[in-house]
């Protein structure tokens, strides 16, 4: 069953998703995540993609070095940082915030290593921008097992409209 979001809060959730993805230190891409608990519409969790906190930075400063071993987005997740689904989830765990339940708006299509995280920390609704890069292994995944994911029409978070699939 898909919990229908004010497509003006999701439009406002997905603008804050955007704006959390500017503190990722990442020069490849900036992604950022939401967990939103479905019956006050409030953030419980947030996460952006970056190296482990107040360490080192894990992709190799100002080159990424996904970048540089050619890596394409989706395959080889464990090297690299920790990506925004990761950190929201994680987040959400370090404080004691419940997740199962909960609503993800994060401004990628996830990997099959985070839709996996997504899937086993009990978020039930994933939306994302219609136009964000996805191997769909991610996806494919979730569908799989029954996490309902719906996209929206303009990725900037910009849009009027909003469409459900």
């Amino acid at each position: 069953m898909t919990i229908q979001i004010n497509p003006r809060h999701l439009t406002a959730r997905m603008k804050q998703a955007h704006a959390l993805s500017e503190l990722s230190s990442c020069p490849r891409r900036k992604v950022g995540a939401l967990i939103i608990e479905p019956s006050t519409m409030s953030i419980i969790s947030d996460g952006y993609n970056g190296p482990p906190r107040k360490g080192p930075s894990a992709c190799g400063g100002d080159v990424c070095l996904r970048d540089q071993l050619k890596i394409k987005s989706g395959e080889q997740p464990a090297l690299g940082c920790y990506h925004a689904e990761q950190n929201a989830v994680l987040n959400a765990a370090r404080h004691g915030a419940r997740t199962l339940g909960t609503i993800m708006i994060c401004t990628a299509a996830p990997c099959e290593s985070c839709a996996k995280v997504i899937y086993h920390a009990g978020i039930t609704h994933l939306y994302v921008p219609e136009d964000s890069y996805s191997t769909g292994a991610g996806l494919d995944f979730l569908e799989a097992y029954g996490v309902e994911v719906s996209c929206i029409t303009d990725s900037s978070g910009h849009s009027s409209g909003i469409v459900w699939t």
